[in-house]
């Protein structure tokens, strides 16, 4: 299905709104609208852990007493 941007068009292209939304680069090509899906860059843990500085880090956080079997 392709879907326009005719308000008659609208209304063929409902089930997009149900699409899970995304992040996308438009460009345009030989007089076409592109629109190219934005990945995410994978982060490793060295990189974000370089994140991790005094003004970030928060303190110890209390999850109470034991309930299972758990040793603190």
């Amino acid at each position: 299905m392709i879907c326009g941007a005719r308000s008659d068009d609208a209304a063929n292209c409902g089930w997009l709104a149900y699409r899970r939304l995304r992040i996308v680069d438009l460009s345009v090509s030989e007089e076409k609208l592109v629109a190219a899906p934005v990945r995410k860059k994978k982060l490793t843990l060295k990189q974000l852990l370089a994140k991790v500085n005094e003004n970030n880090l928060h303190a110890e956080v209390d999850s109470g007493p034991s309930v299972g079997r758990e040793v603190w």
